[in-house]
């Protein structure tokens, strides 16, 4: 998307980029594999398949040591945290759900620091599951 001389906007205008735009096309929603496993279509050759390509994905994506660790974990806990009550989880149960975290997390935390130093934590897709495979 170009912004174009006389200020509107264009498609592949001669203008500055203002973003870049990606025209996707539509697939079978039948071939996701959530309903595939449903349907029991999801065999084992195609998990494997996945399995692979997904790892091979992982050992090539850009390390992000500055992210990750404990601190990345709390940062997700108090999105979360913050989103229950919107969700419609309020109270006591889920600021009992939110306490127990943040213990697991506090166990957890030195190892979650460790694996990001030693390089585990890449530039991935962040909400891989069979709903959008």
């Amino acid at each position: 998307m170009t912004r174009e001389a006389d200020c509107t906007l264009g498609l592949d205008g001669d203008g500055p980029v203002l973003d870049w735009l990606v025209e996707m096309g539509r697939f079978d929603q039948d071939s996701l594999f959530n309903l595939m496993v449903r349907r029991g279509a999801l065999d084992t050759a195609q998990i494997e398949g996945l399995a692979a390509e997904i790892s091979g994905l992982h050992v090539i994506a850009e390390l992000h040591r500055e992210r990750g660790g404990a601190a990345g974990m709390t940062r997700l806990l108090d999105q979360l945290a913050s989103g229950l009550p919107e969700a419609g989880l309020g109270g006591d149960v889920a600021e009992m759900l939110i306490e127990q975290l943040r213990g697991e997390l506090a166990i957890c935390g030195p190892t979650l620091d460790a694996r990001r130093d030693a390089g585990f934590v890449r530039h991935s897709h962040g909400d891989l599951h069979l709903a959008n495979i």
